[in-house]
This record gives C-alpha cells, structure tokens and sequence, in this order.
C-alpha cells in the first residue's frame, strides 16, 4: 500500500538499513557499558517497528555518553520516522560536527519533509512553547488545558515519555481534554504495533476539539491520521471520508491531498475509485510544493496512469526519480507506465 502513511516507504527502509548497519558495529570490547546497552536495545526496538521506545533508547544512550556517535546517528533515524524532522537534522548536525555521515539518500528525503535551512527555527518556536506551557502549568497544576498543552510541547520536542505523562495527568483529570487526547493518538500512531490504539483517541479528539482557526492545523493532521489508519486497515471508504472531513478544514494540506488522490486512482474497491479526483488532488498537491516532493510525483504519475495518459505518466514519473533516484519503487512505475505505453502504441492487428 503506498504511500507510506505519515513516511516514505522508502524512509523506512533506508532507517530500517541505516539502523541495522549500526548495530550490527557496535564497537570493541570496551564500549559493552550501560550506555552502548540502550543503544543495541533501541536498534532492537527498531527493528521491531517500536520507533517510539527505539528513540527513548537512544536518548538514554546519548545522555549517558553524549559523545557516542552511532546513537546520534541512530537519533537522527527515529526522530525522522516520528515526523520529529527539525530535531532529526540537529542529530545530523551533531553527525557532521563529530566528522561522521548519515547516507545521502536519507538526508535527501528528510529534506523532502522539511528542509534543513527551517529546522532551527521550528526548534526555536517548539523550545519557547514549552517555556510557557510549563510555567501555564505551575501556575495553574490543576488546568487539564494547560496540562495538555505541555504533554504536547514535549511531544513536539521528542521527549515521549514525559508527553504521555503528561497527556495521562489531563486525562485523569477530564477523560475528555482534546490535546491530550490527540498526544496520545500520535504517539500510539507511530508504531505499527500500537496505531490501532490510536484510533479511539483520534475519534475523542475530532468529537471534543473546538473548530476554528487556532484548532484547524490540528483537525487537519488528526483526519490525515484517521485516514491513513483505517488504510492501514484495509477500510477504504472510512479512510477517504477522513481525508474529505480533513479537506474541509484544510483545503491545501497536501499531505491530505496526496494520500485521498492515491487511494482515489487505487482503491481496490473500484466503486471508490475517481479518477478525475485522483489528478485533481494530485496536481494541486505538487503545485503546492513546487514539485519538490517525490512522493508526491509519484502520486501524480499514477493518477495519469490510471486515466491512460502514459506520456504524462512517464513524465511525471521520471522527475520523482530525478529527486530520489535511489528509489526502486519509481524505478518500478517508471517500467509499468512505460510497458503501457509500448502496448498502447502496439500496431493493432
């Protein structure tokens, strides 16, 4: 099923390899110390898809031995998988500062997701959010909206033990607090273990958050996750109900966008597929992003596909690969648009 909610298939497996390698050199004899301990165990934990214990690990690694290389470069890995991208280039930082590398591709399909020049600023504005959101807390402990506030700021700036703490304390004080309902969606949503979990918090969230400016960013992002869950389900129509009631909120989220036009142009139940919606969404969601995103070409190449349009297919296709060229998923469209357009222009007997 492409693409990947939330992440590139092909994030995954470059993490999956970037990670696995790691582990596989853990270093002499010597470095066996409690440190290197939490670091073998978190690249355990990746393996098994429990991204969100994997970067507990590695941070445990890394405050034990703050010089240990391979946890920062691992660091970089899960806080890429957990949409952590402005923290994911500070670990990469840190890489490049202690003379080491993460590959290419990788830090070109980070850059997909946010660019690089951006990250500091997002970390800024997520550091100055969690000063407020405490001292809103001390100095109201017993605000369930303050509360939550801060189990999010920690969510945003990757410390997930203490967002869901605090997500948990809100709860406990007013079962129906909406962020705190929506940090626990996005935690659980992260590993494939844990996202169906995911999915009575989310459903909370959209019955009790507030609709309007300050909440629509927001609104947008838990109807994006609804959708990708119940696709990861194989529950088609609840999937593009989700993206449609995210649409509303916001039009131009192109994440919402792209995913809808992939299941449109898809569907394994032909009665959901509209092709014409397909391209509609796919083209506005690579205008948005000035084609800058291969995912996101990807998904445009198959909506012409679908609708017998191979020469913009193969186009399209080839300018995904030009952006991602390490890619195999692309390279196999490419091969099937192409093979289309030979059958298509075939002398018929």
């Amino acid at each position: 099923m492409r693409p990947c909610p939330h992440i590139s298939s092909f994030l995954l497996a470059t993490s999956l390899l970037i990670v696995t390698s790691l582990r596989a050199n853990p270093g002499p004899p010597q470095e066996a110390t409690d440190y290197a301990s939490h670091f073998n165990h978190g690249g355990q934990l990746f393996q098994q898809m429990r991204i969100r214990d994997a970067v507990v690990e590695f941070r445990e690694a890394i405050r034990l031995e703050p010089s240990y290389l391979p946890a920062h470069q691992a660091l970089a890995v899960g806080y890429a998988m957990s949409q952590r991208f402005d923290l994911a280039w500070q670990e990469v930082a840190l890489v490049r500062h202690a003379k080491g590398d993460l590959p290419p591709a990788f830090l070109r399909t980070l850059g997909e997701e946010l660019p690089e020049k951006d990250a500091a600023a997002k970390r800024e504005a997520n550091s100055a959010e969690l000063a407020a959101a405490q001292k809103a807390v001390d100095s109201a402990p017993k605000d369930t909206a303050a509360i939550a506030r801060l189990s999010r700021a920690f969510l945003n700036l990757g410390d997930f033990p203490a967002a869901q703490k605090q997500a948990d304390l809100a709860l406990q004080l007013n079962p129906k607090e909406p962020m705190a309902q929506f940090v626990l969606a996005t935690l659980l949503a992260l590993d494939p273990p844990t996202f169906q979990e995911a999915l009575p918090h989310l459903k909370l969230y959209l019955q009790n958050a507030p609709r309007d400016a300050s909440t629509s960013a927001d609104v947008a992002q838990a109807c994006w996750m609804l959708g990708d869950l119940y696709r990861r389900s194989e529950k088609e129509a609840p999937a593009l109900a989700a993206y449609e009631d995210g649409l509303k909120v916001e039009p131009e989220n192109f994440h919402i966008l792209n995913n809808a036009a992939w299941l449109y142009a898809t569907a394994s139940d032909a009665s959901l597929r509209d092709p014409k919606k397909a391209l509609a969404y796919a083209q506005k969601a690579v205008a948005l992003t000035n084609s800058a995103k291969s995912t996101l070409l990807d998904t445009l190449g198959e909506s012409y596909y679908v609708i017998f349009c191979y020469d913009d297919a193969i186009a399209t296709e080839k300018k995904a690969i030009a952006l991602s060229p390490e890619n195999d998923l692309y390279a196999d469209q490419l091969k099937k648009f192409q093979k289309a357009k030979q059958s298509q222009d075939a002398p018929k007997p």
